[in-house]
């Protein structure tokens, strides 16, 4: 039997910090074989979607339906065992840190009150998503193993799902902070036929074909160091982080690299979003594209890391991390060729388990049954992968810029923005643009009327064609009725053979009806090409007229927003010219009283001398 240890009370703004986690693990462990420890809130079934379908970084799963969660064994941990903490911290936040990395006596005591109806010898082992040295403190005393997991570095979409599964800790204090050189790992993976880097991103990417386009296209531009922030109140950041914060973090970047060499990334959930000002602000659609605009990283400890490992782009960690041992300072960092293969394969394949092992009981006892070595390790997890293995290159680098020894300083232009005279400068300088970028449209708007001239000229011509054409058209149909008259006269029994003046005029007739046919079909045809002339100057007119109102708008917007910096400027002046109005006056009137006493003075002096005898 598992024990799930679910931690209490602490609410980062939506409820229960590991209400899902409770729902996986009853999807997957059956009834008799779990025990949750948890307060109150995780076992109200009014926020349980029973039976839906869910999805968590990564862990889907179908909620259990309400027969299933009732048959589950929940025992509930009193909100009280955290009063303590809460009365001296007074906030979430605080509580979390303090107990993420500190034993509390008031839990200790709860939890070992909540096991005392259990069974200690079925217990098999303790789950937790995250370090609890209090559950560690009372798994001490029973001699009871703890798995820590977490949702792994690699996610769904671009890679497969990852998770961990350490008996140490999770985060912070992991196994791989034991990893000390290369010679142990090789012993631990002896036998295993260890994937190459190519085989190894081949195995772990889910999404080819963005991975093509990423490495296919040379970034627009390249920066020294990219910085990857992370969600401020994460267990990671708060407990982990060795007091480096998202600031703190980004200080010490430009300290060596220019702002404009740094490209700076924030967490897709993260609470604060940074907007620039230390560093460019990343607008990169995912990270793997991130990775492939920078020389290096620098973050406190960002699953991010874990991702520029695979890819081979080396990479600093302030905080505590389970990829720590990867990083260019750390010995999987500065390992080359075969020696680097043999710490991916361990981090990758050995360390991290694929998601769908996560809560899976076989798994989990396989795990607990004998100590299994990093080689069995990477055989079971490598058949649990999908069986396609494709090989992919590292990405398309330039080579990671070296790391900056030196304090970088800047010069101190920040202070040239007091200037008057600048700004007065900037604001004639913007008045002249926008005055230029006015007289272009100005004459595009003069352009598009004489446009406007021409097509109505044109339309003029057609209208004139077309009454001429109709006209045409009358007289034809006239001369085609006169002609099929004299054509029934001539051949009727009554017509004179001989009579030369009747052919005659029928010849004469026919010949001009033929001409005027032939004028008609020349009309017709100049019509038709009038019509399509006319309808491309239409279409001219109409995207000109478009255009002159989207530039009428412009020039409006333009004009106000040019007058309100303008009335902004003279207002901001005014105050800067008054201020400076009453400070001369009053350092005239401290003068004046000053000089007022020095007469003063010089006058007592003066009576002095005059009556000493």
């Amino acid at each position: 039997m598992f024990v799930s240890f679910l931690l209490p009370v602490v609410d980062r703004g939506a409820g229960p910090l590991y209400h899902w986690v409770m729902l996986a693990q009853m999807a997957r462990f059956p009834p008799g074989d779990i025990v949750f420890l948890a307060d109150e809130a995780y076992f109200d079934e009014s926020a349980v979607p029973f039976g839906q379908n869910l999805s968590v970084g990564g862990v889907s799963f179908v909620c259990p339906d309400k027969d299933t969660f009732d048959r589950h064994n929940k025992i509930t941990l009193s909100s009280a065992s955290l009063a303590p903490i809460y009365e001296r911290f007074g906030n979430h936040l605080e509580v979390f840190r303090e107990v993420l990395t500190h034993s509390v006596p008031s839990l200790v005591r709860e939890i070992q009150g909540a096991l005392s109806d259990i069974d200690i010898k079925c217990i098999e082992a303790f789950l937790t998503w995250c370090n609890v040295p209090s559950l560690s403190e009372v798994a001490r005393e029973l001699e009871v193993s703890i798995i820590h997991n977490e949702i792994g570095p690699l996610r769904g979409g671009l890679y497969v799902d990852t998770a961990y599964f350490d008996f140490l800790g999770v985060n912070g204090h992991t196994a791989t902070a034991r990893w000390e050189s290369t010679e142990e790992l090789a012993a631990e993976v002896a036998g295993v036929e260890l994937l190459s880097s190519e085989q190894l991103r081949g195995l772990l990417v889910a999404n080819r074909a963005r991975v093509e386009s990423v490495a296919s296209v040379e970034p627009a531009q390249r920066y020294k160091l990219g910085v990857a922030l992370q969600v401020q109140d994460d267990s990671n950041a708060i407990a982990f982080g060795h007091g480096w914060t998202d600031l703190k973090l980004l200080y010490e970047a430009i300290s060596h690299y220019p702002p404009e060499d740094v490209l700076v990334r924030s967490h897709p959930l993260a609470r604060l979003i940074y907007r620039g000002g230390l560093g460019i602000a990343d607008d990169s659609p995912d990270s793997l594209e991130f990775l492939n605009r920078v020389d290096r990283v620098l973050s406190v400890n960002s699953s991010l890391l874990a991702e520029a490992a695979l890819w081979e782009v080396p990479f600093q960690a302030k905080g505590d991390c389970p990829f720590s041992c990867l990083a260019e300072d750390a010995p999987g960092g500065r390992a080359l060729g075969e020696d680097r293969c043999v710490w991916l394969n361990a981090f990758f394949l050995g360390y991290l388990i694929p998601a769908k092992l996560l809560f899976d009981p076989e798994y989990y006892r396989w795990r607990l049954a004998e100590s299994r070595s990093l080689g069995q390790r990477i055989q079971r997890h490598i058949s649990a992968y999908r069986e396609t293995q494709l090989a992919f290159p590292a990405l398309k680098l330039h080579g990671g810029a070296p790391a900056a020894t030196e304090i970088t300083r800047f010069s101190a232009s920040w202070t040239q923005e007091f200037s008057l005279e600048k700004r007065l400068k900037i604001a004639t300088d913007t008045i002249e643009h926008l005055a230029k970028e006015i007289k272009a449209r100005d004459e595009q708007i003069s352009r598009a009327r004489n446009w406007q001239t021409e097509a109505e000229r044109v339309w003029e011509a057609h209208e004139w064609f077309r009454m001429r054409t109709e006209a045409l058209d009358r007289e034809h149909t006239e001369w085609r009725t006169t002609l099929d008259d004299l054509s029934r006269a001539v051949a009727g029994p009554s017509a004179p053979v001989d009579d030369g003046g009747i052919k005659s005029t029928v010849a004469s007739r026919v010949k001009h009806l033929y001409e005027l046919r032939h004028a008609y079909e020349l009309g017709l045809t100049f019509q038709q090409q009038l019509e399509g002339e006319l309808a491309k100057e239409k279409e001219t007119v109409a995207n000109l007229q478009d255009e002159l109102r989207l530039n009428e708008e412009r020039h409006h917007c333009a004009s106000e927003a040019l007058r309100r910096e303008r009335d902004e400027l003279i207002a901001r002046m005014e105050m800067e010219s008054q201020l400076l109005l009453r400070q001369l006056e009053a350092t005239t009137a401290r003068l004046e009283r000053l000089y007022a006493s020095r007469l003063s003075l010089k006058e007592r002096i003066t009576g002095r001398i005059r009556n000493t005898p």
